[in-house]
């Protein structure tokens, strides 16, 4: 996988009409923003692009590899779209400190430690001025519910977290 244009036609429908999706798009190399109200379907359209679910009617393409295609009845199975998907959680990881949480998406996109450290300082600083007194070597299972919101918005804010 390339430089390749993912193309997604998709379709669903919710028993009793509660939930309709009817959406088509391509998304071109690089970083992408889906955006909506609550309730409008963005994680059901990642979660059909990941093969985590699957639509109605529809069909999911990188450049000239079909995932998804209803019609033909071709489903790439979950584990070769090389998908990663993050759910909608602040996810973040009990056993690693608030600094380590911060930092970890950064590091993952094999950013170099300096731009890490200064962007996880950063945060450190957004944090206090939130009015949390939390340290960035306190454990991230012993925040209490205030600063885990703001932790896990401030990995979001950053790259840590996607989703």
């Amino acid at each position: 996988m390339g430089r390749e244009t993912l193309s997604v036609d998709l379709r669903l429908a919710r028993p009793g009409g509660s939930f309709r999706l009817d959406v088509q798009f391509e998304v071109p190399p690089g970083i992408t923003v889906l955006f909506g109200p609550s309730g409008s379907g963005k994680s059901t359209v990642l979660a059909a692009i990941a093969g985590l679910l699957r639509p109605d009617e529809g069909r999911i393409a990188l450049g000239d590899d079909v995932w998804l295609e209803r019609n033909t009845g071709r489903d790439r199975p979950i584990h070769e779209r090389r998908v990663a998907l993050v759910f909608q959680s602040l996810a973040l990881f009990p056993h690693m400190t608030v600094a380590q949480n911060i930092g970890f998406g950064l590091e993952m996109l094999g950013k170099p430690k300096g731009e890490i450290s200064e962007t996880v300082d950063r945060m450190l600083a957004l944090v206090e001025t939130a009015g949390l007194e939390t340290p960035g070597d306190e454990v991230a299972a012993a925040l209490h519910a205030e600063a885990e919101q703001i932790i896990g918005e401030a990995t979001e804010d950053h790259g840590a977290v996607v989703g």
